[in-house]
């Protein structure tokens, strides 16, 4: 084999390379996957601590104890109401006087404000809360709209999570099925590369063998032996350069080397349709070239012209 196509032959990759480099780049792809994760993971943390926070932030609670969430409202209207010089400005700047204070009217008003001030702090009508509590006082009134207005806004919450969540898991999906995507992609472009490269080296050998194999040609007194000739079926079966010629109808025939009517060597390829039955091409020594004969390895009504 000539020094030219051994270099050649090392220019083609190795499986082994091949397929290390498509390691390598499926490491990439994995790194990249995971940290477009992290980067998911983070955003959707902050996301879900920000909606948790403004939420908290809309909290009311009665009491301002240590059982408060930070962040969270807490104290009540009545506390401002209940306050006796808060109930005397009222009656002066709201009511009538008179020498037995403040008569129901004055009261009615008292009443309409409070419930007002409730209705405008929690953003929940006193009515609407008191469907289903005891609002047989001021302090029980509010509570229950308290109680509704909380209700409301953890509803509200769960509601922003459950969407947070479902579109950052769709995030994490895509990145998911992007990876397995690269994945699949680069294995098919190993497979592709690793069948690429086995072929040029086979292309490769098949050239040095049959360099060989003219070398061997050009060196002999004579052309090669019909007795002595490989049996074979196909055109594969021989080396590079030579073909297997079949008599008509014969499954089988003998390696012979394809040389012009010059009777030098032509180095063709493998024939394709060499499998099968041959189809002969002579049935007489006078249809061959000067120096060929006609030659019927099995018997056949037809043979071909060799050396």
């Amino acid at each position: 084999m000539s020094d030219r196509i051994l270099r050649n032959m090392q220019c083609v990759p190795s499986n082994q390379a091949i397929q290390a480099t498509g390691q390598g780049q499926v490491s990439q792809a994995r790194t990249q996957a995971m940290a477009d994760l992290d980067k998911i993971d983070r955003e959707w943390d902050a996301e879900v601590t920000r909606i948790q926070a403004e939420s908290t932030a809309r909290l009311f609670f009665p009491l301002c104890d240590e059982r408060v969430p930070p962040g969270a409202k807490c104290g009540m209207v009545w506390d401002t109401y209940k306050i006796p010089e808060f109930q005397e400005t009222f009656a002066r700047s709201y009511c009538a006087p008179s020498p037995n204070g403040p008569d129901s009217e004055c009261a009615n008003r008292f009443t309409a404000a409070f419930l007002q001030d409730v209705e405008r702090t929690y953003a929940v009508q006193p009515a609407v809360a008191c469907e289903q509590a005891r609002c047989d006082s001021y302090v029980n009134a509010e509570l229950a709209v308290i109680k509704k207005h909380n209700e409301i806004e953890f509803e509200r919450r769960r509601d922003l999570l459950r969407q947070v969540n479902a579109s950052y898991k769709a995030q994490a999906d895509a990145v998911v099925a992007r990876f397995g995507q690269d994945v699949s992609a680069i294995q098919r472009d190993v497979a592709v590369r690793v069948e690429d490269a086995e072929r040029r080296r086979a292309a490769l050998q098949a050239v040095g063998a049959g360099l060989r194999a003219a070398g061997d040609s050009l060196s002999a007194s004579s052309g090669p032996s019909a007795v002595n000739a490989p049996e074979c079926s196909s055109d594969f079966q021989c080396k590079y350069g030579q073909r297997c010629v079949k008599d008509s109808g014969a499954f089988r025939g003998i390696c012979a080397t394809s040389v012009n009517r010059a009777g030098t060597p032509s180095f063709e390829p493998p024939r394709s349709n060499s499998v099968g039955p041959g189809k002969g091409e002579c049935s007489f020594d006078t249809q061959c070239p000067v120096g060929f004969r006609c030659v019927k390895t099995s018997g056949g009504l037809r043979g071909n012209c060799l050396k």
